[in-house]
């Protein structure tokens, strides 16, 4: 019996053995970024520290690897086979970078100034279109040996200021927030008697979240504002009248004025026919104004009733000193820039702003008195910045 035992038994046993010695075992490196307890399959193998390496043989196949540490776990499943690489790494994934890119710096002015002292009272403008979230990097520096500068940046639309430095040699990449979308305006001033030598250079750095065909150009563009300043009716006398035949028409141009437009017109036939011209403007198209001394003004028309007639009067303008001498009947000096004699309607528009202005008229006519319409307009023309879109 029991050599039939072994009979039976002795080729199952061989043939176990020889399954297992067919087995194919790989040579691998296992490096963990992580220090940890290293399991394979579920059974610990031991410690492995952090960027260490740890030779292992797996058998070909599937198996699962672990590194744990005191709060993590970091799991791997790799297969082992004629293709498997040398080195095996665990715990060593990189985290997404984001898509997001920091933005570089742009340089919008670098330029060097010849500013004027305290005595000339220059400043130095320079204009940018900035993006809300943006930020300027600010450099500037006095070139000169000895002297200060100024600089203050402010919003063009609400005037408000972002950023100033009074007396400094040097400003070496400040970075200054910017707080919304709009217009800035760079002011530079010296406080040097005779001015000094800046080198100014200014830098954007981009809002991540802004448009990145956002232009920092600005375009300027011209609005012309008009105002009535005098319409009036005055009597200039004969040469024959006890009053005298002399009359003056003080004229008050408004503080910003840029240019001035007057019409002058001696009696009825004067205004008939200023409102004949009236009518047939109003019928022929639609204007910005019904005045035609505005759109004379703004060169819409150009030109305003002229015509003879008997009834005439002489005008100068002048000062208000000259005016009182001139009623004295003293030796006076008009201004140069406009007057006429026997006129019956005359009108012109003048690019000057005076202070003092009157209208001095006088009647040549010996027994006619006129009765003369003044109408004078004043314009001011503002330079406007827009954002380029």
């Amino acid at each position: 019996m029991k050599v039939l035992f072994l009979v039976v038994y002795i080729p199952f046993f061989a043939t176990s053995l020889l399954a297992q010695t067919s087995l194919t075992y790989t040579k691998v490196i296992i490096v963990s970024c992580k220090t940890g307890d290293l399991y394979i399959d579920g059974s610990l193998i031991g410690k492995i520290e952090a960027d260490d390496a740890r030779q292992q043989s797996l058998s070909s196949g599937e198996h699962y690897l672990q590194v744990k540490t005191a709060s993590d776990k970091f799991n791997l499943a790799t297969k082992i086979d004629q293709n498997t690489k040398n080195i095996i790494k665990i715990g060593c994934e990189i985290a997404p970078q984001s898509t997001t890119e920091t933005p570089k710096p742009t340089l919008l002015i670098d330029k060097q100034l010849s500013l004027g002292g305290t005595l000339s009272n220059e400043v130095q403008q320079n204009i940018l279109a900035l993006d809300e979230g943006d930020n300027i990097l600010l450099s500037c520096t006095v070139l000169n040996k000895r002297g200060s500068a100024n600089i203050s940046i402010k919003e063009y639309f609400s005037a408000s200021e972002i950023f100033r430095n009074e007396g400094f040699n040097s400003i070496d990449l400040q970075k200054i927030a910017v707080p919304r979308k709009g217009i800035y305006i760079f002011n530079v001033t010296t406080n040097a008697l005779f001015g000094r030598d800046i080198k100014l250079a200014v830098a954007r750095i981009p809002s991540p979240a802004g448009n990145p065909n956002f232009k920092t150009s600005v375009r300027r563009y011209y609005d012309t504002a008009h105002e009535e300043v005098l319409t009036t009716d005055a009597v200039v006398h004969s040469t024959s009248n006890n009053s005298g035949n002399k009359t003056t028409i003080k004229i008050n141009l408004p503080i910003n004025t840029t240019y001035w437009t007057y019409w002058i017109g001696v009696g009825q036939d004067a205004n008939k026919r200023m409102k004949d011209f009236i009518s047939n403007l109003s019928a022929a198209a639609k204007f910005v104004s019904s005045d035609p001394l505005v759109l004379f003004g703004l060169k819409v028309i150009p030109s305003l009733p002229i015509f003879n007639s008997t009834a005439t009067i002489n005008y100068r303008f002048m000062d208000s000193r000259n005016a009182e001498l001139f009623m004295q009947n003293r030796p006076c000096q008009p201004y140069n820039f406009k007057f006429a004699d026997n006129i019956a309607s005359d009108f012109s528009n003048i690019s000057s702003n005076q202070k003092d202005l009157v209208l001095a008229m006088w009647n040549p006519s010996a027994f006619n008195g006129q009765n003369v319409n003044i109408h004078v307009v004043a314009f001011s023309v503002r330079m406007k910045l827009a954002m380029e879109e």
